[in-house]
């Protein structure tokens, strides 16, 4: 209610100044009907506000709640009123799941929840790097003193037809099956590890039917595809079988220079020795200039554009722990200068666009940096007969945020409207000392367009 409330004021001070008392003109909203109208609104697009509380808690599903229906009652039950879908994650028929998993607990426990669902929008990422040696490290958890409080823990599987480890996380050593049908609970595995070091391994039995033994060793232990076990006072080796590639990553201190290529092919180090990672966005390299500042992985690391070619950015690295970050492949990409003028759908939100039109109540749109991204995605859901349904600005670039009226405005054209305020990304984009001011600024401006937000 700011023009009411300004009006008001001016009343005032006219009254103070001529002594008499005209009333004002109305205004669009009347100084007791903002309140009203947010509350309305966020009724509208979050459901109603649950009895206990003020606020609507939000929920994103892991993958594994399109097979884990019970996992979605207990999260009902414990007080979730929207669950949120990734639509950078699964696919559709773990999406149709999720939602008809949802729907059922909510008629079963007769809380009421809905459907929100994430478009993945366009993916700034770093590309995969040259894949390391065939090598599973066996490290035991040790105190301050160096003394093992636990033994480092392998899974043993048949090589022809391996299981996953009943521990998620756990190394598998895949071994030829019929020697591991041989093996028993207690028998002692000698080898040299990839070092030369002498090694034990103690098999013991998991609780769980999956065809396998526990392996378990008190000492570091590096185990490579064609390392050679030898059971303890039995003479029959075996040889370990293919162990996954280990994943490589590029130490980045203070001062180092790395290149960032439009190609996406492994490659570990440019034609100088500078190290490089490619980009999942060819875009980028259409609008990056000198200057301007550039992020890996929410902000661990990052530094400057030095130079600015058609296929590669080389970047000076300005921001990195005192060890050095880890850049792995994968990670994000953030460029809070640079004008990437990119549409916020992606060739495979509108795939996705045909099953969200079905299953959301709420279509949540990612990387909006234009008023033109949200009509966009307005003309499609139209097309789509899924207009109906609410929709959510993510705030996450300093573009958005700079134009955030004008993104509000847009979507306002829609009577079902919320904003979400993406924090993490927001905090790398404008730096995590403007976050506080920048996060009040958009809290008051959706307030002031009484539009309700997911923080």
């Amino acid at each position: 209610h700011v023009e009411a409330m300004l009006r008001l004021v001016r009343c005032a001070l006219v009254a103070m100044l001529e002594d008499t008392w005209r009333p004002p003109e109305a205004s669009a909203v009347a100084v007791g009907e903002g309140q009203d109208l947010l509350r309305r609104h966020t009724i509208e697009l979050l459901g109603l506000e649950p009895a206990y509380r003020d606020t609507r808690i939000m929920v994103t599903l892991p993958s594994e709640a399109a097979t884990a229906s019970d996992l979605i009652r207990d999260l009902l039950q414990r007080g979730m009123n929207v669950a949120r879908l990734n639509c950078a994650h699964d696919d559709a028929e773990a999406w149709r799941a999720m939602a008809d998993h949802v729907r059922r607990a909510s008629e079963v426990t007769g809380r009421g929840c809905l459907v929100a669902m994430d478009l993945g929008g366009p993916k700034l990422r770093t590309g995969p790097l040259a894949p390391g040696p065939r090598v599973v490290k066996l490290r035991p958890e040790r105190d301050a003193r160096g003394h093992v409080t636990s033994p480092a823990r392998a899974w043993l599987t048949p090589a022809e037809h391996p299981d996953a480890a009943p521990d998620a996380g756990r190394p598998v050593l895949p071994v030829p099956g019929q020697w591991l049908a041989r093996r028993r609970a207690a028998d002692v595995i000698t080898l040299r590890d990839t070092r030369g070091a002498r090694r034990r391994l103690l098999l013991t039995h998991a609780d769980t039917d999956a065809v396998g033994l526990v392996a378990t060793t008190d000492k570091t232990t590096y185990l490579a595809t064609g390392v050679e076990f030898q059971v303890e006072h039995v003479d029959d080796p075996a040889e370990l079988g293919l162990v996954p590639e280990r994943a490589q990553s590029i130490r980045l201190r203070r001062g180092d220079e790395l290149d960032v290529t439009r190609d996406c092919s492994p490659a570990p180090v440019s034609s100088d020795g500078v190290p490089a990672s490619g980009c999942s966005l060819a875009e980028l390299f259409d609008s990056a200039r000198i200057g301007e500042k550039i992020y890996f992985d929410d902000g661990r690391s990052g530094g400057e554009i030095i130079a600015a070619g058609a296929d590669v950015l080389r970047v000076r690295i300005e921001h990195a722990t005192a060890a050095g970050s880890r850049l792995r492949a994968g990670k994000g990409i953030t460029v809070p200068d640079t004008n990437l003028e990119i549409s916020a759908l992606t060739d495979k939100d509108v795939e996705d666009l045909a099953t969200v039109a079905q299953l959301a109540d709420i279509v949540q749109l990612s990387f909006v940096q234009a008023p033109s991204d949200i009509a966009q995605l307005h003309a499609m859901l139209d097309t789509l007969g899924g207009s109906g349904g609410g929709g959510v600005v993510k705030v996450e670039t300093r573009r958005a945020f700079e134009r955030l009226p004008q993104l509000l405005l847009a979507a306002m054209r829609q009577p079902r409207v919320g904003v979400m305020l993406a924090r993490g990304d927001l905090a790398v984009e404008v730096g995590y000392q403007r976050l506080a001011e920048v996060q009040e600024e958009i809290l008051w401006l959706c307030e002031a367009a009484h539009l309700p937000v997911i923080w």
